[in-house]
């Protein structure tokens, strides 16, 4: 019912009767009431769902991030070469140290490598190292065995290594693009 359409088709009161401009008057001022709280009420939805759109966005890009350097780092290994299977486990904890702020020269020996995660990290990488040494430049018939240990001392490696990080040096490891440029 809508007093105003009814005050309208039946003219304007009569006699001095003010009840149908009163009637007016308080459904007015309800209406704008009520237009005034489903703002209020949509602003706030539209505010929570802003954040919730902005944090979902943030959580999809770093997610982004981590399966491309996943994919990147895993698409080195599909190889049968000895030599470049050790070049990709060489590579990976390059690109994981690049990750942790650390620098690695693209022409840091095995024994570089070990001595840079002994220094800064406080992990041993003597296994993995020796292993890498062997496969990449030992002969033919021990670098296949040699790159996969290589690969299982990696992993062995990174796993200390992750376990000595606090969460937030982990989380930005993860987050960083610098393993990606190199």
């Amino acid at each position: 019912f809508n007093a105003g359409d009814a005050a309208d088709a039946f003219g304007p009161p009569r006699g001095g009767v003010t009840g149908a401009s009163e009637l007016d008057r308080f459904l007015l001022k309800e209406r704008l009431a009520e237009r005034g709280r489903a703002r209020g009420s949509g602003e706030g939805a539209n505010g929570s769902r802003t954040v919730w759109f902005l944090l979902a966005l943030a959580l999809l890009a770093a997610g982004a991030i981590g399966i491309a350097k996943l994919i990147r780092r895993r698409l080195r290994y599909l190889t049968r070469d000895p030599r470049r299977l050790a070049g990709a486990a060489r590579r990976e904890l390059a690109d994981f140290l690049a990750d942790q702020r650390l620098a690695v020269s693209p022409s840091a020996t095995p024994e570089e490598l070990r001595q840079l995660v002994q220094d800064e990290l406080g992990a041993d990488a003597r296994r993995f190292t020796a292993a890498l040494a062997q496969a990449r430049f030992g002969t033919p018939a021990s670098s296949a065995a040699a790159a996969v240990t290589a690969r299982r001392e990696l992993r062995a490696l990174l796993r200390v290594i992750r376990d000595g990080l606090g969460r937030a040096a982990r989380f930005r490891g993860l987050l960083t693009l610098r393993s990606l440029r190199a």
